[in-house]
């Protein structure tokens, strides 16, 4: 590949370009420096000849703001936007790994496929990033293996969100030609059909037929040949192909894949809880299996960029947390239950014998995307081949795409409601901004002794006294999550806890200096090199010794355990977590039920400072316990493992989190959320292993005496 003459340039006197990545019909990607916060980006320059095209700024700077504004472990972030003259950019977060497409072609070259349990995983986070997506109002419309990408982790990532939309215009379309890649297109898409959410589900089934079979559903000699196909072209069954796929993943896959957008899952959300019934019934990880030959690709439209070369992948420690999740917005068809990652679904779904009823819930007689069920097994297929577990979990799968069905929760109180709404009660695609419901971030001090500043805390009723630094919960029950909140944070429920302390603030500055002081312990960022946006120097040209009581920031969740564990503490549980902030009523935000924004450190704030503020600056925001900056400042790690079902499933009493997960949870929102849910008491976020930004803390807590 021939080299650009943007390399060895600066963009806006800030960014580096150190080499050519790759090139599309859209854009070329680049390696670049951004010294200021001295970090490696990716910098992808649209092409001249589409910024030419009318309407294009006003599109380029609406679409990359609502693209900038997207956080999520399996998202691509967007850092920065602008132009130098007459060429448009985008900063972005660098994965210097390979593609989902590298990998899929390494293993047709060996003769070998994905094994099924891999291929589910990766497909249910994929699903989950999408989900978010949508639920933020953002629709890809180019989902592809090449615009996916694997971090030094494993952990896939969706790249180039929003691109199609910028230099398509409304239509999608440029100057003599369909955006995107024919093998992956929907039909509506192919047809020049207007497309919705459900067109990106399409694409995620042409990936999963593809990383299941080794093969993609439709081929053909030139790029119109195979739209039409997409079109016209009856699906061949994915069993044909991979005889070892189950029938009930060949039914996710079909159901993803069908021609008309009303007969496939109304929502993305449905699709990943389809994927959980499939996760609980898929064997070990064997190693990959023997595939038939892929054929050629035919030409794309517009090509994706090209990788220019192949170089180690290190691990992402960039944009690991999702502010913006499911619960700031929905489609407005009602939503199941989201589908856990990583650990096992609700028993009720892994084991069918259990004699759990199950009650239909008032729907039309066929809503859209509720597919018609079939009478008995398509031609080729056995159901019998995994017994009655194989019959239950279709007739389960089913209902979750037809959003008929709600599972009654295993355990809670009587007096619990239980949701009772399924999906595509409504016209999917429609995107509905949900009511304002508080945000939870996790804001704590996991250390020693939390020094309060600022004014006295104003009179609460019963409130414990603090010990050390620290706040003692008593024993007793509180209401947990909301059922007007967000699948994750649903059902509403009464939770009982053994008494706990808590750490009254987030753990300083100060106070992890004297943990590194004693232990020497090196952060993660601290041992990937990095001089800047470490604990030790949070702002350009600011140390942390210089801001002694503002909470510690860019540490991950291991560095906040091995702190608690030096202060003979612990993080706290998310169920502490939430009763410390939100009292044993229940209180949306921790000072009440109505959003106060002189209350907390956040960009709602008109006095804040656009930064961390000293720990206890809020002390009209204290919770009803007199736990301080619970929302706002910076979003803090709990203890336990993220999960989207865990809420539905857990005991009543003390429940410890999930086994596992895909990342661990995050409460509390940051100093630059501008959202009121994502400041409130309810709200569930998460962060992977790695992740640690500007606005993550954490706080401690320890088991009561």
């Amino acid at each position: 590949m021939t080299e650009s003459a943007w390399v060895g340039k600066t963009l806006l006197g800030r960014y580096q370009i150190v080499e050519l990545l790759g090139q599309g019909g859209m854009a070329e990607v680049y390696r670049g420096d951004d010294p200021n916060l001295g970090r490696a980006v990716a910098i992808k320059l649209i092409h001249r000849h589409l910024a030419s095209e009318p309407g294009f700024l006003e599109r380029f700077e609406r679409e990359a703001r609502a693209i900038a504004r997207l956080r999520h472990p399996n998202l691509v972030q967007v850092f920065d936007f602008n132009h130098e003259g007459d060429v448009y950019f985008m900063v972005m977060e660098y994965i210097d790994g390979p593609t989902l497409q590298t990998r899929l072609r390494e293993l047709t070259v060996r003769g070998e496929r994905l094994p099924l349990p891999e291929v589910v995983g990766i497909m249910s986070k994929l699903v989950d990033a999408i989900h978010y997506a949508h639920t933020s109002g953002m629709i890809h419309r180019d989902l592809k293996p090449s615009n996916i990408m694997f971090t030094g982790r494993g952990e896939p990532v969706i790249a180039d969100f929003g691109l199609a939309r910028i230099v398509g215009g409304v239509s999608h379309t440029v100057t003599g030609a369909v955006i995107g890649t024919p093998l992956y297109m929907s039909p509506e898409q192919g047809r020049g059909d207007p497309s919705d959410e459900r067109s990106d589900i399409y694409s995620l089934g042409v990936i999963l037929y593809e990383m299941a079979t080794g093969v993609v559903p439709f081929t053909g000699d030139t790029p119109i040949s195979v739209m039409m196909k997409h079109v016209t072209e009856p699906l061949r069954s994915p069993l044909a192909v991979n005889p070892d796929i189950p029938p009930l993943l060949a039914q996710v896959i079909e159901t993803a894949l069908a021609k008309n957008p009303a007969d496939r899952f109304a929502t993305a959300e449905a699709m990943s809880a389809a994927l959980t019934l499939v996760k609980a019934r898929l064997p070990a990880t064997k190693p990959p299996g023997r595939a038939s030959p892929s054929p050629s690709d035919p030409a794309t439209v517009i090509e994706s960029p090209v990788p220019a070369a192949t170089t180690p992948a290190p691990r992402r420690v960039e944009s690991g947390r999702r502010p913006e999740a499911a619960q700031a917005a929905s489609v407005s068809s009602a939503r199941a239950q989201p589908a856990e990652r990583v650990s096992a679904p609700p028993p009720v779904i892994a084991e069918p014998r259990v004699a759990t009823p199950m009650r239909p819930v008032p729907s039309p007689a066929r809503a859209p995307g509720m597919p018609q069920a079939e009478a008995k097994p398509p031609a080729g297929r056995s159901w019998m081949t995994i017994g009655a577990v194989a019959i239950v979990g279709v007739c389960l799968l089913a209902a979750i795409v037809a959003g008929v069905f709600a599972i009654p929760r295993l355990t809670g109180s009587a007096n619990t409601p239980v949701p009772t709404t399924g999906l595509a009660t409504s016209a999917p695609g429609v995107l509905a901004t949900a009511p304002q419901i508080a945000t939870i971030a996790p804001t704590g001090t996991p250390g020693q002794v939390a020094h309060a500043t600022g004014t006295a805390l104003p009179a609460v009723t019963d409130t414990p006294p603090a010990v050390e630094g620290l706040i003692e919960i008593p024993a007793g029950e509180f209401i947990r999550g909301s059922d007007s909140a967000g699948a994750e944070s649903r059902p509403q429920r009464r939770i009982a806890l053994k008494a706990f302390l808590i750490d009254k603030t987030e753990v300083t500055n100060a106070q992890f200096a004297e943990f590194v002081k004693a232990t020497g312990h090196k952060t993660y960022f601290e041992s990937l090199g990095r001089t800047k946006n470490i604990w030790s120097v949070p702002r350009p040209n600011t140390a942390a010794d210089s801001l002694p009581e503002y909470p510690v920031v860019f540490i991950t969740w291991d560095d906040a355990h091995a702190f608690c564990k030096w202060a003979g503490k612990r993080l706290p549980t998310e169920a502490e977590w939430e009763k410390a902030a939100r009292g044993a009523d229940g209180n949306i935000f921790p000072w009440g039920n109505d959003f106060d924004p002189a209350r907390s450190n956040s960009a709602l704030n008109p006095n804040s400072p656009n930064g961390t503020m000293p720990v206890g600056s809020f002390p009209d925001g204290a919770s009803p316990f007199g736990v301080l900056d619970m929302s706002g400042n910076v979003w803090e790690y709990v203890s336990d493992w993220y999960s989207g079902t865990y809420f539905a499933i857990s005991p009543d009493a003390d429940p410890p989190g999930p086994a596992s997960g895909s990342g661990q949870v995050l409460r509390g929102g940051g100093w630059f959320n501008d959202k009121q849910i994502h400041l409130s008491a309810i709200f569930r976020d998460r962060g992977t292993p790695d992740f640690g930004d500007e606005a993550t803390g954490f706080r401690c807590a320890k088991d009561a005496p």
